[in-house]
């Protein structure tokens, strides 16, 4: 069985879909969007959680910095470390509300009123049922 690719998303694709669900213009959810991320950058750095629509938790961990060092390899070599500033890095995990919204193409049709494209493997009901998923 030969498997199919499918190009990724274009980069406007999602904010039209949305636009088209809640009856804005896409320009206005990619505002409502880009606001959101700015609060969430913010929140991030004040808090250092910030959890979005309950489906993606967001948390920011501060590595620290890292001096350098002399290492010795298989014991005969030395081999210097360079020395690394601190940094920060955010982690995204999704939670398990989403995980099970993403198994079914009930949800997407709920939340889009529109039925699943096949492009992203949602399986029907009876689909589910023939094939014992």
């Amino acid at each position: 069985m030969a498997s199919t690719t499918i190009a990724p998303m274009a980069r406007f694709h999602p904010y039209s879909t949305v636009a088209k669900t809640v009856g804005l213009k896409t320009k206005k959810v990619k505002e409502i969007v880009e606001a959101m991320m700015a609060v969430a950058a913010i929140e991030l750095k004040l808090a250092g959680t910030f959890n979005i629509a309950g489906a993606l938790n967001m948390k920011l961990k501060k590595k620290p910095a890292c001096a350098r060092k002399l290492v010795r390899l298989q014991g005969i070599r030395l081999f210097v470390c360079r020395a690394k500033p601190s940094r920060n890095v955010v982690r995204m995990a999704v939670t398990k509300k989403f995980k099970k919204e993403m198994e079914t193409q009930d949800a997407y049709e709920q939340y889009c009123g529109i039925p699943a494209p096949q492009r992203y493997g949602f399986l029907s009901k009876e689909k589910r049922r023939k094939r014992g998923v």
